[in-house]
């Protein structure tokens, strides 16, 4: 299947770009764009006519990948060429740029998809909540001044959910892995070049997470008096060296509930330590479907000490380049970065590939 680009500016196509670049990441809330037209540009339509500001749509081979707004544009000319480039990101860029503009700046009893529907109303933004977490903050303090994105993904990573969008300029709520990619990562395969990236920087051997209980009942629905002081310990037997990081609860907290934000934080920051970064050729699978963000995948790469490792896809970036080349750049992650508690518990009745310390030795598996 072919690589088609298009971009919908206020409704009106405008196709024949000669360079792009689409870049979306289940660590940010909003995908962006860059296209441009090359020195000569041969279009349907004059790029001229888009400004800043401008509603846009960006599709690849058909699929809507970003349902936005134009950020930027930029022009320039000689005696022999003219050059423009269009810049955007995804509708739920205001969310990551704007402030949270709530009446209070403590807000009580709401769910995860309840307070994204409550800071997201005010910027038209609809709300997909596939992760199902039912379980209530009981206070969500909101910093004067701070953005919405910082506010929501913060609430977000105490429950092991990812704030990611659908392409169609909406806020979905989601759990990782999302499905399975179809085809395998294979080097001397359909991977043109990959990296590995191993970094300890990130990792402690004690994690230990401090907060206050509040008095409105403990997790079985049993009164408690408030607690001023609740804390919770994970250690990382890995880390021989005594490196303790503290953190703040981000909300009122229980004890439960400290001890598996503890266990998170470790498991997050293992996850993170592992990164692979894969270029294939062309911007979809085999079977033509795009490669999926969010999804697990096989990576073989023998040579890099990876025999058969089941990774996520973090980040896809579709690329042409100024010589026509057209690639895919996919970062890769370890499981253990986006793994829920249940998640967690399921995959130790199977023989574990994911221990992070195998990936530190001559071979990972």
């Amino acid at each position: 299947m072919g690589s088609r680009i298009q971009l919908f500016v206020n409704g009106v196509l405008y196709e024949g770009w000669k360079g792009a670049t689409v870049e979306r990441s289940v660590d940010a809330v909003s995908g962006s764009f860059r296209l441009s037209t090359g020195d000569r540009w041969e279009m349907n339509r004059d790029p001229l006519r888009i400004k800043p500001g401008d509603k846009c749509v960006v599709k690849i081979n058909d699929i809507s990948i970003i349902t936005g707004w134009v950020d930027g544009s930029s022009r320039s000319t000689d005696a022999l060429s003219h050059r423009v480039e269009i810049t955007g990101r995804d509708a739920t860029c205001d969310i990551v740029d704007c402030s949270a503009a709530v009446s209070s700046f403590e807000i009580h009893g709401q769910t995860l998809a309840g307070l994204a529907r409550l800071l997201c109303s005010p910027f038209n933004l609809m709300v997909d909540d596939k992760a199902q977490d039912r379980e209530v903050f009981p206070t969500v303090a909101v910093q004067p001044g701070e953005t919405v994105w910082n506010c929501l993904e913060r609430q977000a990573r105490q429950r092991d959910v990812f704030v990611i969008t659908d392409g169609l300029g909406r806020i979905v709520l989601c759990r990782l892995p999302e499905g399975r990619a179809d085809d395998m990562l294979v080097l001397g395969g359909n991977v043109l070049r990959a990296s590995v990236d191993l970094d300890h920087t990130n990792l402690f051997s004690l994690y230990a997470v401090k907060g206050q209980m509040p008095a409105t009942g403990s997790e079985e629905n049993v009164w408690n008096e408030p607690q001023n002081a609740v804390e919770a310990t994970a250690s990382d037997t890995n880390i021989k060296r005594y490196r303790p990081l503290i953190l703040t609860s981000e909300s009122q907290v229980y004890e439960k509930s400290a001890s598996l934000r503890a266990e998170r934080e470790m498991r997050r920051r293992i996850g993170d330590a592992v990164e692979v970064s894969v270029e294939v050729q062309g911007w979809t699978q085999s079977g033509g479907a795009l490669w999926p963000l969010g999804a697990s995948i096989v990576f073989q790469a023998p040579a890099l000490g990876f025999t058969s490792a089941e990774l996520i896809i973090s980040e896809v970036a579709n690329n042409i380049d100024d010589g026509g080349g057209i690639v895919t750049t996919l970062r890769l992650k370890h499981p253990d970065a986006f793994l829920s508690d249940e998640q967690k518990k399921k995959s130790k009745k199977k023989k574990s590939k994911e221990d992070y310390s195998a990936y530190w030795g001559d071979e990972c598996e």
